[in-house]
């Protein structure tokens, strides 16, 4: 089993470590999922939607090897280092389902595991995220946006000759690559959420951040 080790927090928040066989990975953090836990490209019956009744998830949800998969109906989450939030992605956009959901698998889980948004984050959203308390992310969505020709920032997602604006100055920009932009721009802002954990300001963070995303100015007045 993975461990994981809350290092810093800030509100729900959190810098840790998580360590999972000979990896050490240092969080909140993107990567190549499928690397870092193999099972999760054999695996099933964890896409359950988040709402589905009670029946369903009796029926048809099965919680899987780490990360372990929860979900609102099903029962208490096995123990395990990491959870996966499968279809968080369908969440971000509806603050009242987010914060629903987000307090019901809470209190299903262990406090001291790694969370996994899959297919979620965003430069625009993954800053909302992090306050939120999740710690893995995965190139899915922004990878997703490179394929419609999505320019990715943290203000949102502008078609693809914005990158010869001169918004950015990445390494992805100056080669003309808009995956390599995307990805990078993920990783600039995962980066810069830590650091305002590393302060304490994470909540200051949000407060300029959420301004170009009314959801998520939903989510920070719900959660309140």
């Amino acid at each position: 089993m993975s461990v994981f080790d809350v290092r810093k927090r800030d509100g729900l928040a959190r810098i840790g470590v998580l360590k999972n066989g000979e990896t050490i990975l240092s969080t909140p953090a993107v990567c190549n999922m499928q690397e870092l836990f193999p099972s999760l490209g054999e695996r099933g019956f964890t896409n359950l939607p988040l709402s589905a009744g009670a029946s369903d998830a009796e029926r048809f949800f099965a919680a899987g090897s780490e990360p372990s998969a929860v979900h609102p109906q099903a029962e208490a989450a096995a123990d395990a280092g990491a959870y996966l939030f499968a279809n968080w992605n369908n969440t971000v956009t509806d603050s009242r389902r987010y914060v629903e959901y987000l307090e019901k698998l809470y209190a299903k889980i262990r406090p001291d595991a790694a969370r996994y948004a899959p297919a979620s984050a965003l430069p625009s959203n993954v800053a909302s995220l992090i306050y939120c308390g999740f710690d893995l992310f995965d190139y899915t969505a922004v990878d997703l946006c490179t394929i419609q020709g999505k320019f990715c920032t943290t203000e949102g997602e502008f078609e693809a000759d914005y990158m010869e604006k001169g918004i950015c100055g990445c390494e992805g920009c100056r080669a003309g690559d808009l995956g390599l932009h995307n990805r990078l721009a993920l990783e600039r802002e995962i980066a810069n959420a830590r650091l305002w954990i590393e302060r304490g300001q994470i909540r200051e963070y949000m407060e300029m951040r959420c301004r170009m995303q009314p959801e998520q100015v939903e989510i920070l007045r719900r959660l309140d």
